[in-house]
């Protein structure tokens, strides 16, 4: 798993929903959804969480460490950029200028993504039991 952590910027003082962005290809991204939301409930965020997807002009990732994550063979596209809020939001900055609250986002993001890692290696390990074979 690959996590990339960030705040955003808007035009807008007003605009702090979280965002996460993930693989251009991935088919359900149950994973990038249950993270904005965490995100979202955790800091309170007045608008909805999002997520969001970016293919580049050749087709591929648009953003370079999702590419990168892809390139180092980061497995079942687990690879996510997570903006938390915008830092052009003076709610959301002084909210993340607190190390209590950064504490509690990061339990939070952790306790929704080790289930999602957890049911990936399960599947692994039944992958490579099954390819096993004992003469």
């Amino acid at each position: 798993m690959f996590i990339s952590n960030h705040t955003n910027a808007s035009d807008s003082y007003s605009t702090d929903y979280p965002v996460v962005i993930g693989a251009y290809d991935i088919s359900n991204n149950k994973l990038g959804k249950e993270l904005a939301t965490i995100i979202e409930k955790t800091m309170k965020t007045s608008q909805s969480g999002r997520v969001w997807t970016k293919k580049n002009s050749n087709g591929g990732e648009y953003y370079g460490v999702l590419r990168g994550a892809r390139a180092a063979g980061v497995k079942n596209k687990l690879y996510y950029i997570l903006e938390h809020s915008f830092h052009t939001n003076k709610d959301a900055t002084t909210w993340l200028l607190s190390d209590s609250n950064l504490k509690s986002l990061a339990k939070a993001e952790v306790e929704v993504t080790e289930e999602e890692v957890a049911a990936e290696l399960e599947k692994e390990r039944e992958k490579n039991a099954r390819t096993i074979s004992v003469e």
